[in-house]
């Protein structure tokens, strides 16, 4: 996995990581960047960014494309639930 950071996926600056462990099997689900101060400060500064531009779309705009985004999840949900189950055995 990686860090959603813009519109970019990213790893830890260092490439760390942490495993995600299944604690009832002792099982390794997955790994997760162990991110660092600094991208933690670059997420924040492009969230800050983005929420700016986000704020200037007027309220029915935001509101159709939330909208929009649920119908989206509800049309695809056997096949997202299918994909991640797929990722996370």
């Amino acid at each position: 996995m990686k860090n959603l950071i813009g519109y970019e996926w990213k790893e830890a600056r260092d490439g760390a990581k942490i495993e995600v462990v299944n604690p009832a099997t002792s099982e390794l689900i997955d790994t997760v960047p162990n991110v660092t101060d600094e991208d933690v400060d670059e997420a924040v500064k492009v969230a800050e960014i983005e929420q700016k531009k986000w704020a200037e779309v007027p309220i029915h705009e935001r509101a159709d494309k939330l909208y929009k985004f649920v119908d989206l999840v509800e049309e695809n949900k056997e096949r997202l639930a299918r994909a991640f189950n797929r990722r996370n055995r």
